[in-house]
């Protein structure tokens, strides 16, 4: 069977007549060799699938596109009118749940673990192959498509279940992943979603660069997805089969491997049933409150994995979301890095699942083991690798998006002192990229979507502040299609709870994400003096990045008082995390010259760069190249301490024996660092003891004048 047949079978195995389907390529080169890259787009009707066809092979053939999807499920018809059987090079909009009119597959994704961004070898395949097998012959679903995404393998299951299908299909997949995921293989979890996309068959999966063929380098070449099985008639899962497996997530975890940290008492999701676990295992819950998104907080007396004992009201605590997933917080420096698992793992401290062992045989009928088996050992497997084998990997570093700043999978921090223009400053920057203008004259940006997600704005000031930075810029119109914002201001959103919310992003969407600012996503109860607290929240946002393919830029606020004397990464409030962790760390200082600042980064993967002048003028900050970037606003002397002087010593020191001013008599009393009202209340009390004596002067001057009184 050649291409294009493969690419007709899928196309028809997938849809009915009468539907319409979305043809999908992100980060599609708009022209041969081009580094501008867009997501190219269309629609098309079932009765026009050699149309699209042909669409599919042109683009295939032209190597422009890393990999072309179709959504996996019909969209609503009138959608046609955005680009009727036809792709578009440059879609202003795509495909969103709402836009799906059924559920008719459900897909399980099957990947081998291997580095980021580069193709599978063969022998990866074959374990995804296998591992595939194992999940065909345990679910109790309808004979499924089997295909090879070039990468990984797909079994497309059809089904017949409405968009709104109470998570029916998340459900399930999770189900599926928490069976089966190993260090081989896993599920990808994310395929939950009505408007997902699939790589289309027939077509080429470009991921990274490919390495066949070449010298000291494993083969990771790249290949056509390809049917592997179809069956003589595709029937249609019951419901409440697929319901059956979901379920089984729901009220009664599956086994997991003994490397997880998995245990074997049940445990059930409720409020009710995990307080009643923990307590049954002598930890003991001081309080509880109502958490974010309808969840439920339990604050525990100590850490269960530490021992560490709470400080505070908030600071080690249980969260359960009402789906009854379970997380675990603890909040001090030992406890970074501790999740539910190894809270699990340590009150349970038995596996779930031992290689080659009925675990029934070792468990008697009160869920107890019937021999001794050892507390598990929880945490990363080793993963080393040589030099050489790292730089065959890796031979190149990230793409950039902000040149001499930021690479995508990077994050950067943009600190300043609170209302000195930096949110201005971010949205200069997200229209520069998102045109592929240089930003602030000096550095080039790599054209790309960009998404600002603003805690900081409502909504109207934001529809009012954009386009006056656009205008004033002279950006082209095309930038209102490629910037996209959501207001969270009063919604109440941590970093962490934006999981699923980036988890339904498809990964290149965006070339930089912001996050404005950084303070309002932080967890409840942390606080940015937190080193572990931090921590935690930059390698949130660096498994994003790297899961979305995407750079992060991060609005911070520098501490409070003068900047002008601190190292850059010295700049910006709080834990040494918030520097130490992101990979770019720009700062701005005040200017001695009112009005500007010096613009001074420190980055990871770049040279070192000269730092610049800038002066705002509104609504956007300009070059200031006449300014010198050392001359920052001065530092406020301090004064020298108080120094030890007695009555008479201050008196045979500083006051004459004929008059003198109280000014010079100050002027001299400072050189040794005495202030002016000290020296005041000096002569003040000398007068009083008859140390001294004080006239005025005559004329139109009546200051005071001194004299020592001298002895006979």
């Amino acid at each position: 069977m050649n291409n294009r047949d493969e690419i007709r079978l899928f196309l028809e195995t997938l849809f009915e007549p009468g539907d319409v389907f979305e043809i999908r390529a992100p980060n599609t080169a708009q022209r041969p060799g081009s580094t501008y890259t867009a997501t190219a787009s269309g629609y098309f009707t079932f009765d026009a699938i050699s149309e699209a066809v042909d669409a599919i092979t042109n683009l295939d053939d032209s190597e422009q596109a890393p990999s072309i999807y179709v959504t996996l499920n019909p969209v609503e018809p009138s959608l046609v009118a955005r680009a009727l059987n036809r792709i578009l090079p440059k879609a202003k909009a795509t495909t969103a749940d709402s836009d799906v009119v059924r559920r008719r597959w459900i897909i399980i994704d099957v990947d081998p673990a291997r580095p980021a961004g580069v193709s599978s070898t063969e022998s990866e395949l074959e374990q995804a192959r296998d591992f595939a097998d194992r999940i065909r012959e345990s679910l109790p679903w309808c004979p499924p498509v089997v295909a090879e995404s070039g990468n990984g393998v797909h079994l497309l299951y059809r089904v017949d279940l409405p968009t709104e299908d109470g998570e029916i299909v998340k459900r399930a997949l999770n189900a599926i992943a928490d069976t089966f995921d190993d260090s081989t293989c896993k599920v990808d979890r994310t395929m939950f979603n009505p408007a997902r996309i699939t790589k289309i068959i027939g077509t080429v999966a470009r991921k990274g660069d490919d390495v066949s063929g070449v010298a000291g380098v494993e083969d990771r070449p790249h290949r056509r997805a390809r049917f592997v099985e179809i069956p003589d008639e595709i029937e249609i899962t019951p419901a409440e089969e697929i319901e059956r497996v979901a379920g089984e997530t729901k009220s009664d975890p599956p086994a997991r491997v003994a490397s997880s940290g998995y245990c074997v008492a049940s445990l059930d999701g409720t409020v009710s049933g995990v307080r009643a676990w923990l307590e049954e295992r002598g930890v003991t819950i001081k309080g509880e409150k109502p958490g974010s998104g309808g969840g439920t907080l339990l604050f525990l007396e100590r850490c269960p994995v530490t021992d560490t004992q709470s400080t505070g009201s908030s600071d080690i605590a249980v969260s359960i979301a009402p789906d009854g997933m379970l997380a675990y917080h603890n909040h001090h420096n030992r406890g970074a890095g501790i999740e539910w698992t190894d809270v699990r793992a340590a009150l349970d401290p038995m596996p779930v699942e031992i290689p080659g062992v009925d675990i029934s045989a070792i468990i008697d009928g009160n869920g107890s083991p019937a021999i001794e088996l050892k507390p598990i050992r929880v945490g990363p497997s080793p993963s080393f690798r040589s030099v050489a084998d790292l730089v065959t990997a890796y031979p190149r570093l990230k793409p950039p998006v902000i040149e001499g700043l930021l690479r995508e999978g990077e994050t950067m921090n943009i600190i300043a002192p609170p209302k000195m223009g930096k949110s201005w400053m971010v949205l200069d920057l997200a229209i520069a990229v998102a045109t592929g203008r240089p930003w602030l004259g000096r550095f080039g940006t790599v054209p790309g979507d960009v998404l600002i997600l603003d805690a900081e704005l409502h909504s109207e000031t934001s529809a009012a502040r954009i386009p006056k930075v656009a205008t004033a810029r002279r950006a082209p119109a095309h930038y209102a299609e490629r910037v996209h914002i959501e207001n969270f201001r009063g919604r109440l959103t941590d970093i962490h709870q934006l999981a699923s919310y980036f988890q339904s992003i498809e990964p290149g969407r965006f070339r930089m994400i912001v996050v404005d600012a950084l303070y309002r996503f932080l967890p409840a109860g942390a606080s940015e003096n937190d080193n572990a607290a931090l921590a935690r929240v930059y390698n949130a946002i660096d498994r994003y990045a790297e899961e979305l393919q995407c750079a992060f830029v991060l609005i911070h606020h520098a501490s409070k008082g003068n900047q002008s004397g601190k190292g850059v990464t010295d700049v910006g409030a709080g834990a040494g995390a918030q520097s130490r962790a992101t990979d770019t760390h720009l700062v701005l200082r005040e200017h001695e010259e009112k009005g500007a600042v010096v613009l001074d980064a420190a980055v990871r993967s770049w040279k070192p760069i000269d730092p610049v002048c800038l002066r705002f003028d509104f609504p956007v900050w300009e070059s200031a190249a006449n300014l010198n970037p050392t001359a920052l606003r001065a530092i406020r002397p301090i004064r020298a301490p108080k120094v030890k002087i007695g009555m008479e010593e201050f008196v045979s020191e500083f006051v004459p024996g004929e008059p003198t001013p109280t000014a010079k008599i100050i002027l001299a009393a400072d050189e040794i660092g005495l202030s002016s009202r000290r020296t005041r209340d000096f002569l003040t009390s000398a007068e009083a003891d008859g140390l001294v004596t004080r006239t005025r002067q005559s004329g139109a001057n009546k200051a005071h004048l001194w004299a020592r009184v001298l002895p006979n």
